[in-house]
């Protein structure tokens, strides 16, 4: 049994704005806003507050959605006057913002909550919760006119297959999959709250792995790599000083963290020096790996391993939200809000794949003994935590288009060793981001998969 929302569309296109915008299905954190949304309007009841705390003790919901490709988006730029100014609108200077449009070949969403035995529970909550989802009129920004309905189903794909008449797009979360969504963590309806009060815009949200279950494929390997956030760089940076770039952001990040900050974000032990469990790696987005690569770094992720808990992700968030530059060299480097480019989507260095080739060339961890590349390869991959590649060699010259020679890099301070460029295979399917070797924490041994259509820039 399933507690299911069904949201139906009222307009002929989803559309979003700003550097998520292209996102169908919506994640699962805009149908969880839009139900606080609704429990705001009626007056914070407290039957109200218990049936959405109840709703946070569920598994995340699998997502059925119409199949929409990714090619039918449509982009494009409008200047604005930012609305947190104090100034007059006609006196703010405009900045642009992104408007993206999808055309729907379905009207119907679906999230299906599965009960597991707490179908008691459910049926004394749903018509609480009934009455929060038809308050519910759009779903992630004004336009997207809807209207949401609570009901209790035992298969939600036939019931999407009734409701609709068609066949759905079914995702279902996973251990790793190809799509990564915005789920709601644990106390979603008091951080919301905390964060509604300190006006921090952005809902509270876990990532979590969903994949087609129909999807072709091994059992696939997990990353170790858990929470993502990108900032856009302007301007983009070359590919050779992306090592002392991400060196200088570190900086400029520990600057901003509070006395006391965890360890997953400073890198450091209880006595100041360098922690040797996994921690923050700050990775350079170039575009490179298809017919446009030029090499340029568009933008840098902040990564923090899975063993990372909820307190190290808050703080980096609070900290990103103040870093808003970072000086090399005398270049002011301005950090903005993603856009949709290929290369700043976290799907990009996510995607399971078998094969893949270094971005950033690897400083390895032990230098190949007899030129045993495989062997000290596989040593880096294990101290990485990924599993060992049954074949490795090193590169004369990087194979994804745009990418420097290893020796045209600039690496970053007490970061040495037999630098080149790499390619792997691994016995099974692995999910990225994949960083391998010494400074992989500031972006060096990074590996794109190369079993990955050619998405364009």
């Amino acid at each position: 049994m399933y507690l299911a929302f069904l949201v139906r569309y009222a307009v002929d296109a989803h559309r979003g704005k700003g550097p998520r915008g292209r996102e169908f299905p919506p994640h699962e954190v805009r149908l969880r806003g839009g139900l606080v949304r609704s429990w705001a309007l009626e007056g914070k009841s407290q039957e109200a507050t218990e049936a959405l705390e109840w709703l946070e003790t569920l598994p995340p919901p699998r997502v059925l959605a119409p199949r929409a490709p990714e090619g039918d988006w449509r982009t494009r730029v409008a200047y604005v006057p930012p609305h947190d100014l104090p100034q007059p609108p006609d006196r703010r200077e405009k900045v642009p913002l992104l408007h993206h449009v999808l055309p729907l070949p379905g009207k119907l969403l679906a999230y299906a909550y599965p009960l597991e035995g707490r179908e008691e529970e459910a049926q004394a909550w749903l018509p609480t919760l009934r009455g929060l989802a038809g308050r519910i009129n759009y779903l992630g920004t004004s336009r997207n006119l809807v209207w949401v309905e609570a009901r209790l189903v035992e298969d939600p794909l036939g019931a999407y297959r009734e409701e609709a008449g068609q066949e759905p797009r079914l995702l279902v979360p996973a251990e790793a999959g190809d799509l990564w969504m915005r789920v709601a963590p644990p106390g979603f309806l008091r951080l919301a709250e905390e964060r509604f009060q300190a006006r921090v815009r952005e809902l509270p949200h876990r990532w979590v792995p969903y994949r087609e279950p129909e999807a072709p494929g091994e059992a696939r390997v997990p990353s170790p790599w858990g929470a993502w956030r990108v900032l856009a760089l302007d301007p983009p940076l070359p590919l050779e000083w992306a090592p002392l770039f991400a060196h200088a952001a570190r900086r400029a990040l520990l600057s901003l963290l509070p006395p006391g900050a965890p360890p997953e974000l400073t890198g450091h032990g209880e006595e100041g020096g360098p922690l040797r469990a996994p921690h923050l790696a700050l990775v350079p987005l170039p575009n490179v790996g298809h017919r446009y690569g030029d090499g340029r770094v568009l933008g840098l992720a902040f990564l923090l391993p899975w063993e990372a808990g909820r307190a190290a992700e808050l703080a980096l968030l609070e900290a990103l939200l103040r870093l808003g530059e970072v000086r090399l060299n005398g270049l002011a480097v301005r950090l903005l809000p993603p856009d949709g480019r290929w290369a700043l989507r976290e799907g990009r260095w996510r995607r399971p794949a078998r094969r893949f080739a270094s971005v950033t060339p690897v400083v390895f961890d032990r230098y190949p003994k007899r030129g045993d590349v495989l062997a000290a390869l596989r040593f880096s991959a294990r101290s990485a935590g990924f599993p060992e590649p049954q074949e490795a060699r090193v590169l004369p010259y990087p194979r994804p288009q745009g990418v420097p020679l290893s020796r045209d890099f600039r690496l970053p301070p007490g970061v040495e060793g037999y630098v080149a460029h790499a390619e792997m295979l691994f016995p099974e399917p692995v999910s990225g981001p994949v960083l391998l070797g010494r400074g992989r924490y500031l972006g060096l041994g990074l590996f794109v998969p190369l079993e990955v259509e050619d998405g364009g820039a």
